[in-house]
């Protein structure tokens, strides 16, 4: 907390106010009553603003325990992305990394036993490679689904929090229009969305990852304009989770915005439960 000046839509204004400081901002329809922040303190205005602080973490950096929303690649094929979930293989029974196929794969010569790092590749810069699991099962891009998963290695320690937070991530629940979700990817960090439509069918070219075009199941997420992200995904963030209000997971990451159209601004994910069926994978 601290005095300062207040923000309104993100601009700040030429008021001066007591700040919260919160991790995560949340529409005040979602927060609890007995959380609510006051809009005053002895007559001086309130204003809540979302920023946290740490000793110069990253999540394009290792990251110990692995996270969700931390930088993660396929080491031979030199994908990076997200983190997007810590999940249990119902196939091996073993807790594994979900996150994209074109984050996990890299491209279609990815193998069985691909070594998975974190960070991924493309944050490595000159220090020594991390292993942290092995390429284990993806979906055929034929199946509409760009999703993949990689079996933790012994000696690797992961949460379901989401990188710097106190938030852990429990459950599934289904995408709705209007519902209001949180991600945290490697690039852009925390923004805000809202379901903006589902059930969609949407054509990526994969064709730079030696497939094709193909027609991908999803729903899209636009920005959330109570919120000041200018963007709400970026090449790096792919494979991260979308969460609602309870903290559960939603949607997984898969593709961002051309920059046209009346939705310029939105993000392309596949519905959480969907991935779970194909994949056969259960939260932990």
């Amino acid at each position: 907390m601290d005095y300062g000046y207040i923000y309104k839509g993100g601009q700040r204004t030429r008021r001066l106010g007591a700040r919260f400081h919160v991790k995560l901002k949340r529409p005040i329809e979602e927060v609890p009553a007995s959380e609510v922040l006051p809009t005053s303190v002895d007559g001086l205005p309130c204003d809540v603003i979302q920023a946290s602080y740490d000793l110069l973490s990253s999540p394009q950096a290792i990251c110990n325990p692995v996270q969700l929303g931390v930088s993660v690649g396929n080491l031979q094929r030199g994908s990076t992305g997200t983190v997007g979930l810590i999940v249990r293989d119902m196939v091996s029974g073993k807790p594994v990394i979900l996150s994209n196929w074109h984050v996990l794969c890299g491209n279609v010569q990815a193998r069985a036993g691909d070594v998975l790092v974190q960070p991924g590749p493309h944050h490595i810069g000159n220090a020594a490679p991390r292993p942290v699991a092995h390429l284990t099962r993806w979906l055929p891009l034929s199946t509409g689904y760009d999703a993949a998963i990689g079996i933790l290695d012994p000696a690797t320690n992961a949460t379901n929090n989401l990188f710097g937070t106190a938030v852990a991530v429990k459950g599934a629940a289904p995408p709705r229009t209007g519902m209001s979700l949180i991600k945290f990817g490697a690039l852009t960090r925390a923004t805000h969305g809202v379901v903006d439509g589902v059930n969609g069918s949407y054509v990526l070219d994969y064709s730079g990852r030696g497939d094709a075009a193909r027609q991908m199941d999803g729903v899209m997420i636009r920005r959330d304009a109570r919120f000041p992200e200018a963007e709400i995904s970026l090449e790096g963030d792919s494979g991260a989770i979308w969460v609602d209000s309870k903290n559960r997971a939603v949607a997984l990451l898969f593709a961002g915005e051309d920059g046209v159209g009346p939705t310029a601004e939105y993000a392309l994910a596949h519905s959480i439960d969907r991935v779970f069926s194909l994949l056969q994978l259960q939260p932990l």
